[in-house]
């Protein structure tokens, strides 16, 4: 299965993400040298490179897609695909998983968890506030589309 994730944005925005999530881009690359394989870190990078010099109100929009082998589309379970809506019905975001478990009238520990894989596949951000403050849990695009697609196949 592929996953297509499409968020509209604007250059200042991306840069503001990613002073929130790293603080200077000095700070980005120092966390780099311990975390040479940092996904999320290499990207931000990325994105402040192309991003710092452009007119903040640039609009952008990113578009990336997730691929899930069919031998792993367990865990695309119907209760994290509940989440997912769960989370559009709120326009997207939500403060604190307890927030987010009450909507979808599940166990928190249980959507703990499942919001781990969420974010592992890339489907959901989560910004952590601090201790004893409620994390921001979003979308991380404004439309995801779902394309069946055959093991090894192009489409």
């Amino acid at each position: 299965m592929r996953i297509t994730v499409t968020r509209a944005t604007t250059a200042g925005e991306i840069v503001q993400h990613v002073h929130e999530m790293y603080g200077s881009e000095a700070d980005l690359r120092k966390r780099l040298k311990t975390h040479k394989r940092d996904a999320a870190a290499l990207i931000a990078l990325h994105n402040l490179r192309e991003y710092a010099d452009a007119s903040p109100q640039k609009r952008i929009t990113e578009t990336r897609e997730v691929v899930v082998p069919d031998d792993r589309l367990d865990l695309l379970t119907g209760a994290r695909l509940h989440l997912l809506l769960s989370l559009k019905r709120e326009r997207g975001a939500v403060k604190g998983v307890r927030r987010l478990a009450e909507l979808a009238e599940r166990d928190v520990k249980n959507v703990s968890e499942d919001l781990r894989v969420l974010q592992e596949l890339g489907l959901v951000e989560i910004d952590h506030e601090g201790r004893g403050r409620p994390s921001t849990i979003r979308l991380s695009g404004d439309t995801m589309s779902l394309h069946l697609i055959e093991d090894g196949a192009q489409t």
